[in-house]
């Protein structure tokens, strides 16, 4: 089987010499990366062949023939190793990624679930650094909340473990320097991207403050409701408005 991206030819092991040498014929610039794939495809699994592939800068995330990562894969083999408060990729958590990615890939979706099952890193964390990923730093993502301040947990979250790493970091999920790292807070962060592009990449919103700023790809909802906030009938009209006047019309 051949694995196409981004203009280079990905061979497995076992393929006849004779069509490496016919490739390389073809474009020359092809023989050292055939090379190394062929020696090294053997010893990979198939994840590790699409990371080999991209920490090489062969691929990016916006590859859509089968060697970009899943997000069962980014999950498992990049953040969740990294990450004391997500540990192991449970059950739960596949059928989620089922959801997302399989039965329901375009639709809002409401998910509850028993505090301690990671809901929050995995959907308010994990799901939106897989977007930039695949999106190729282009993904702009509100959190919102019951106050910017839990909220900005999660931007803290998904800003420490871009800055901790380095696998995610060589999928082109990184901070920028100098005079493009001004927006790197506990509010909002922007990743390293192309110029010309507004808007912070991850931004924390409280529900009943104001939701101001670009509009998002993706809007996260995590722990919106509290006793605090829905005590009244009143209360809770008050938050049904929000959301349908001002919060959902941030979806791009």
């Amino acid at each position: 089987t051949r694995i196409m991206g981004r203009g280079i030819t990905i061979l497995p092991n076992s393929i006849d010499h004779r069509q490496i040498e016919e490739l390389i014929e073809a474009d020359p610039n092809l023989g050292s990366v055939l090379e190394l794939i062929q020696n090294r495809a053997s010893q990979l699994s198939p994840v590790e062949l699409k990371l080999f592939a991209h920490r090489k800068g062969w691929l990016d995330g916006s590859v859509t023939n089968g060697m970009a990562l899943s997000f069962q894969e980014f999950t498992e083999h990049v953040v969740a190793p990294h990450q004391d408060t997500m540990g192991d990729v449970y059950e739960l958590h596949e059928d989620w990624i089922n959801i997302i990615e399989v039965e329901y890939p375009d639709e809002n979706i409401v998910f509850m679930a028993p505090p301690d099952t990671g809901k929050s890193t995995f959907f308010a964390v994990n799901y939106p650094l897989y977007l930039m990923y695949r999106t190729n730093a282009l993904l702009r993502c509100g959190i919102v909340s019951e106050s910017v301040d839990l909220s900005s947990d999660r931007i803290v979250q998904a800003r420490e473990t871009i800055e901790s790493n380095p696998i995610l970091q060589s999928l082109g999920v990184k901070r920028p320097i100098g005079k493009d790292a001004t927006d790197w807070g506990n509010n909002s962060f922007t990743i390293k991207r192309p110029k010309g592009i507004s808007g912070s990449t991850m931004k924390a919103y409280g529900i009943l403050g104001a939701i101001q700023g670009k509009k998002v790809h993706l809007l996260i909802l995590d722990d919106v409701v509290s006793l605090k906030n829905s005590s009244t009938p009143a209360n809770r009209r008050k938050i049904e408005e929000k959301f349908k006047r001002e919060v959902i019309s941030r979806l791009t």
